[in-house]
């Protein structure tokens, strides 16, 4: 009998990319794809994404820090950041340590 089950893959694998888009828009007309894949640590699990930033004219030159920023992702480091962590990762940590 032939087993059927799922396999454990990360966002990249299955061709996902986070677009970091213009505040309070659909889509970036010019988004820029990040050099290297980015980790981002959430609530169930470390993900691996390819992360395209916003290069929009209307972006007005923002860092890629200072985007990640905007997305409420605190970036492990300021200058190419590869590792982020999410607010909701950050408030599950504070709450089962104290």
């Amino acid at each position: 009998m032939e087993q059927k089950f799922f396999e454990d893959c990360s966002l990249q694998e299955l061709g996902y990319a986070y677009d970091l888009d213009i505040p309070n828009s659909t889509s970036c007309s010019y988004p820029e794809p990040s050099p290297d894949n980015s980790t981002i640590i959430y609530v169930d699990k470390l993900h691996h994404v390819k992360v395209s930033f916003c290069g929009c004219p209307f972006n007005m030159g923002k860092a890629c820090c200072e985007q990640i920023m905007l997305n409420k992702w605190p970036p492990a480091m300021t200058e190419r950041p590869k590792t982020v962590c999410t607010f909701c990762a950050l408030e599950l940590f504070h709450m089962l340590s104290h």
